[in-house]
């Protein structure tokens, strides 16, 4: 996973998200990891699998 500083972040904003649309970046401030960026496909991906899930764990919970 990449990793940018807080003040990489800022000033390189547009190669922040280049990389972030190729995979997860996190943002480091402090010497702490603060942030993750990630694409929007990414983000919509995830939430289908969430949706996903719950339908499967309803469909559980009733049928026992």
């Amino acid at each position: 996973m990449a990793e940018f500083n807080a003040t990489d972040a800022k000033n390189k904003f547009g190669e922040l998200i280049d990389k972030a649309r190729r995979e997860p970046v996190n943002i480091i401030k402090n010497g702490r990891k603060v942030v993750t960026v990630i694409s929007i496909e990414e983000l919509e991906e995830m939430q289908a699998e969430i949706h996903r899930l719950r339908e499967k764990l309803e469909e559980v919970m009733k049928n026992g």
